[in-house]
């Protein structure tokens, strides 16, 4: 089965740069780094999104996948 997962050092890596990499630095709550997906066939596809959570104070982010905009929000959805 095909699997889905986050690239190594993903889950530390800042969403917003920062200059001095403070607490202000947006970082990823979930998935977790090491978090393995795997899409089932007999569920419908609407139905198996991948849920991005922002962690940390910076209200200010923009979720990007593969270079494009996912979002804005605190939590986005992705539909693999």
């Amino acid at each position: 089965m095909r699997t889905i997962g986050l690239a190594a050092g993903a889950s530390s890596a800042a969403l917003t740069p920062s200059p001095a990499g403070d607490a202000k630095t947006a970082r990823i709550g979930a998935p977790t780094d090491g978090t393995i997906f795997a899409l089932d066939p007999d569920i419908p596809p609407a139905r198996q999104r991948v849920w991005f959570e922002h962690a940390g104070s910076n209200s200010r982010i923009l979720w990007k996948l593969d270079g494009k905009p996912l979002g804005h929000e605190a939590r986005v959805s992705w539909l693999p």
